[in-house]
């Protein structure tokens, strides 16, 4: 009759090696999403690092050296970034905006750069978003200088060189009326205005609006007719 076989030493080497196992197993669960967060982060970090290689010497002629926004369109802006996912920024670098100075740059429709290189810009880009400035509430403030620039080459026919208004347009220089009315009845007479005025719908870059001309106009002349403040949009 053959010895009872004794299986404990070998259960229990199996035993240890299955907790060995589990216990690993969970450390390595525990520590991945460190892992790969730092993987992500350092994927990131070298992105944005070739995107701005990237925007340097192809972008910043028209977007500003930090985004600001010079010939193009500020994107180091709050507003843009918070309202424009990455995918629509991959579309809009791809193929261009038609119509404006901004060209396709994807190599798949006659640019310069890969999927990848785009891909990079659009996370260059992102980047600014923690730190981004509201541009648009900024512009509200108008720029004087700007303004009296928009005003000579599109107001002072109507309005006169110093905004004491013509047979054609009221005066725009009356105190009462500055005092009167707010900047943003202003901006709404200039870019809705009434049909019984002769001032035609103005577009106007957000940067530029009423602060800045209005401001600009020089001593006050007399007081003459103006538009009521009750305005239609056209």
């Amino acid at each position: 009759m053959r010895p009872r076989e004794n299986h404990t030493p070998f259960v229990a080497v199996i035993f240890g090696l299955t907790l060995t196992i589990i216990a690993a197993f969970q450390i390595y669960i525990f520590r991945e999403p460190t892992r790969i967060a730092a993987d992500e982060a350092h994927d990131k970090s070298v992105a944005v690092a070739e995107g701005r290689a990237l925007f340097v010497p192809y972008c910043t002629a028209c977007h500003g050296k930090q985004g600001e926004g010079v010939a193009g369109p500020a994107l180091n802006d709050r507003q843009f970034l918070a309202e424009t996912s990455d995918q629509t920024m991959f579309s809009l670098i791809s193929s261009g905006v038609p119509g404006t100075k901004m060209p396709a740059w994807n190599q798949s429709l006659g640019g310069p750069f890969t999927d990848q290189q785009v891909s990079q810009l659009v996370a260059f880009i992102r980047n600014w978003e923690p730190t981004a400035p509201d541009r648009h509430a900024e512009a509200q403030k108008g720029d004087p200088a700007k303004g009296l620039i928009i005003y000579k080459s599109t107001c002072i026919i109507c309005h006169g060189a110093n905004g004491q208004g013509t047979d054609r347009a009221p005066a725009l220089n009356d105190p009462a009326k500055l005092a009167q009315f707010d900047d943003a009845w202003y901006a709404f007479a200039i870019t809705a205005p009434r049909v019984d005025c002769q001032l035609r719908r103005t577009r106007l870059h957000p940067r530029r609006g009423r602060a800045a001309t209005a401001a600009s106009a020089g001593p006050a002349p007399p007081a003459g007719a103006a538009c009521a403040p009750r305005l239609r949009a056209v």
